[in-house]
């Protein structure tokens, strides 16, 4: 195993560029495995996700099924979710999330969507031809767009349901906690997860939608999304400490995605 040691913090897409020149300058590579630092992998994991690059040449990118690792009966995520639909909040929910494992996805299936984050597996020639991560994101939403960028260019997204790993959750964000009001329960971020999620997500979302889908689209989601912001701010306003500072991050990272001020934000680490 190789380390390399960058010095520097630029994020998800960073990081996985980095990894990425580094093995290409190898050159011996027919395959690339981005997973996350935080899941265990079954035995089989990657031998049943190389098979299904065989059915198809154009096959370029390969997803698994996430299962909580604290709760292995439980999905997280059937390799991704099904559309990218920037106004549609509901397109980027994970297939099958927060279900009971049945074990009766058997067959491979193809995706419109995107692969979640926690494990791809990218032919080499499908990873050039795409450009890499963008690295504008620092982290969410990145393999959104790398996913996008793959379909542009011709290439396929397949979930391999025989593909396995086990998520042990929020290595890079924190876990939440259930608060109550008067009887109503949420799940809140703590301060650090705040700032990630929903913070850089939002913001990140704009910019992709910028990006896709041009100008009509992306005032049609920031007006649909106007609400999302409202409903963010009653949140915190009734369960959340730090009020004023989260609200202030909020709108924050909601004119950054607007105006395009991108990477790595000053406020992550506020």
């Amino acid at each position: 195993m190789i380390f390399i040691q960058s010095g520097y913090n630029g994020g998800f897409s960073f990081g996985n560029n980095l990894g990425i020149k580094y093995v290409l300058k190898k050159g011996d590579v027919d395959f690339f495995w981005f997973l996350n630092n935080d899941t265990v992998v079954d035995n089989n994991a990657l031998t049943h996700a190389l098979e299904v690059f065989d059915y198809d040449n154009k096959i370029g990118l390969v997803g698994s099924k996430i299962l909580y690792y604290y709760n292995i009966s439980t999905i997280q995520a059937l390799c991704g979710c099904k559309k990218i639909i920037p106004w549609d909040n509901n397109s980027f929910k994970w297939i099958s999330f927060n279900t009971k494992d049945s074990q009766n996805c058997i067959k491979s299936f193809e995706i419109e969507g995107a692969l979640f984050g926690a494990s791809i597996i990218a032919r080499k020639e499908c990873l050039i031809e795409t450009g890499f991560f963008d690295e504008n994101y620092f982290m969410q939403v990145e393999e959104d767009d790398f996913c996008y960028m793959a379909r542009k260019h011709g290439w396929k997204i397949f979930c391999c349901c025989k593909s396995m790993l086990y998520h042990k959750v929020g290595a890079s964000t924190g876990n939440g906690t259930i608060k109550s009001f008067f009887g109503r329960k949420s799940l809140r971020n703590n301060f650090k997860r705040f700032l990630q999620t929903p913070c850089l997500h939002l913001r990140n979302r704009i910019y992709f939608t910028k990006k896709f889908f041009g100008t009509f689209y992306f005032y049609l989601f920031l007006i649909i999304n106007f609400y999302l912001v409202l409903r963010l701010i009653f949140g915190i306003i009734i369960y959340d400490d730090e009020k004023l500072k989260r609200i202030k991050f909020l709108l924050i990272a909601v004119f950054d995605g607007i105006r395009g001020k991108m990477g790595k934000p000053e406020w992550i680490n506020s």
